[in-house]
């Protein structure tokens, strides 16, 4: 897996993001970033800066989760939503190989390629950047141990660290602005603000 590269904190605004995102759509980069969908600000394909849920919030607690109008156009004025850019970093489907009998009754597996694909998350928090750290030393650290496993021939098969490292992924992070909830201390009071 390749190390992710720190960049320096750039404050754009919203003609600058709207710039930055063209330039990634025209040097072949696939953007996904937040939308409002099925009532949830999800992860999800994006054209460019119209698509980001401008003045919307969400209320979370417990069990609990609910989209709000804002009194502003903030484009990444939420918490952290019930779902994770992990799906378009490791798709949770991938056929993996193909199988054939021929007439004799004999099996010939076709390993299926594994696609190369340039990504650019948009709105990554740092939490999530965090999670995604986590995830790929997590991979890279099982990739040697699938080696010589019983099953189908796994030669060629690609494995869960081939699949993350086909996606040449750009980050964009950015940074918390809006709370989830308050922590209560065990005497009821104000512990202070989840952010």
């Amino acid at each position: 897996m390749p190390a992710v590269a720190a960049a320096p904190t750039v404050l754009l605004d919203r003609d600058g993001l709207a710039a930055l995102l063209g330039r990634l759509r025209s040097d072949g980069y696939d953007l996904v970033g937040p939308t409002v969908r099925d009532d949830v600000i999800a992860f999800g394909p994006i054209e460019g800066v119209e698509d980001l849920p401008a003045g919307w919030g969400d209320e979370q607690s417990p069990g609990r989760y609910r989209l709000v109008r804002r009194d502003d156009e903030a484009l990444f004025g939420f918490a952290v939503g019930p779902h994770s850019p992990k799906n378009h970093l490791f798709p949770s489907r991938h056929r993996q190989w193909t199988a054939e009998r021929d007439e004799a009754g004999e099996v010939t597996y076709t390993p299926e390629p594994v696609q190369r694909r340039r990504l650019a998350l948009i709105g990554v928090r740092g939490c999530e950047l965090a999670a995604i750290a986590v995830q790929d030393r997590g991979v890279a650290a099982r990739a040697h141990r699938r080696r010589g496993l019983p099953g189908p021939p796994r030669r060629g098969v690609p494995g869960r660290g081939e699949l993350r490292a086909a996606v040449g992924a750009v980050l964009l992070r950015v940074g918390c602005t809006s709370t989830v909830g308050r922590l209560t201390g065990a005497d009821g009071g104000l512990a202070g603000w989840v952010s």
